[in-house]
């Protein structure tokens, strides 16, 4: 093994640690040795996205793209950073090379879902997170986005039988419970809103008064996409 790939597999070995100083050192040490190294450089600017530098991951990452054959890590890690750093539809290019790559990579596809989210291509991000259900169909965060999106493009109907086709793989998720309500609320089917907040309240009690909240706002429920959310505002509001 020659000087910088042993440096990059070190560094590798610290990344996955979450060492991130001693990673992006020994990636650095590869690229005095080898300048326009693809793996160093990608994985510099992968761990400069970890840290919260998004705009020097795009910078290196897009040296290894253009380096030559880029790997699908590089094109996702490519489009997070790009998303990070506010440039969305580039994102959302790097991530459909990313998924001529790999088609069958639900994530990826996910991805592409969250980028379309942010600006407000609620059906597009539909079928983009239909996509990844369809490849992962025992991902209830995928059911879950889904039917926000359907929701938010006007398609209350398709994002009901969303929650439900997920809730079949997914019985226990607290999210699909909690999101079915608010689209049963906001469709006036209050009796069964509420047997769907209770099945939510079932599995996570602590949220009781957050789902209190919701019932007493005419419909107007906040959307969990993911339960952290949901503690995040419960435990924000003291």
């Amino acid at each position: 093994m020659d000087r910088a790939q042993e440096r990059i597999r070190a560094g590798l070995d610290r990344h996955r640690m979450g060492r991130l100083d001693e990673a992006e050192a020994l990636y650095r040490a590869a690229l005095k040795i080898e300048p326009g190294n693809t793996d160093a450089l990608h994985l510099l600017g992968a761990a400069a996205l970890q840290a919260g530098r998004a705009g020097d991951a795009v910078a290196l990452i897009e040296r290894a793209v253009a380096a030559g054959k880029p790997t699908t890590a590089m094109l996702v890690n490519l489009g997070h950073a790009l998303r990070e750093t506010g440039r969305a539809e580039d994102a959302l290019d790097a991530f459909a090379r990313a998924a001529a790559q790999a088609p069958d990579d639900a994530g990826i596809h996910y991805d592409a879902g969250e980028t379309l989210d942010r600006l407000g291509r609620y059906a597009e991000a539909a079928d983009a997170y239909g996509r990844a259900v369809a490849r992962a169909p025992g991902e209830a965060a995928f059911f879950v986005a889904r039917g926000i999106a359907l929701k938010n493009a006007g398609d209350p109907a398709a994002a009901e039988a969303c929650y439900h086709e997920g809730l079949e793989v997914a019985p226990d998720d607290f999210a699909l419970h909690a999101n079915l309500a608010v689209v049963l609320q906001r469709r006036r089917r209050l009796d069964e809103a509420l047997d769907a907040y209770r099945s939510a309240l079932a599995l996570e009690p602590r949220l009781f008064r957050k789902i209190a909240q919701n019932l007493t706002t005419e419909g107007a429920g906040m959307l969990w996409l993911r339960l952290d959310d949901a503690r995040r505002a419960l435990s924000d509001e003291g």
